[in-house]
């Protein structure tokens, strides 16, 4: 027997995921995240100015599904830096408010991404029923 996810309780599924207990925030390590990475492997970000986000339901108002897979997304959230010097962040990752479960995890593709002091990076925040290791 094969489950099956209709597409309108994919978007539901993700909804209700993102209403609980969420935080998006920044990693400094250079790791290339895979399916066995977990909060462990993550250096998490912790300069002056910047801090984790706690997201919401409500910090994800867009949702589409494509092919069968759907995905939710906000507008995007800032990581300051008033650290006095630059600094640098290899990835984001989504993980409970306690930031001992990771959920998703992403490397920048231009790895890494220096935020100068007064500075500021804004990323949209999003999820998926999707992997790049899906296959």
């Amino acid at each position: 027997m094969h489950q099956i996810y209709v597409d309108e309780g994919l978007i539901e599924i993700l909804i209700r995921l993102a209403s609980g207990d969420i935080t998006f925030g920044l990693f400094t390590n250079d790791v290339t995240p895979d399916r066995d990475t977990v909060m462990a492997d993550l250096t998490l970000a912790a300069w002056a100015g910047y801090t984790s986000v706690p997201l919401t339901g409500g910090d994800f108002p867009n949702s589409n599904i494509i092919g069968h897979q759907a995905r939710i997304w906000g507008p995007g959230e800032p990581f300051n830096n008033f650290s006095g010097v630059d600094q640098v962040a290899y990835g984001y990752y989504l993980s409970d408010n306690s930031e001992t479960m990771l959920f998703v995890v992403s490397r920048f593709d231009d790895a890494p991404v220096t935020i100068p002091d007064g500075g500021q990076l804004i990323l949209q925040q999003q999820l998926g029923n999707f992997s790049r290791y899906s296959t």
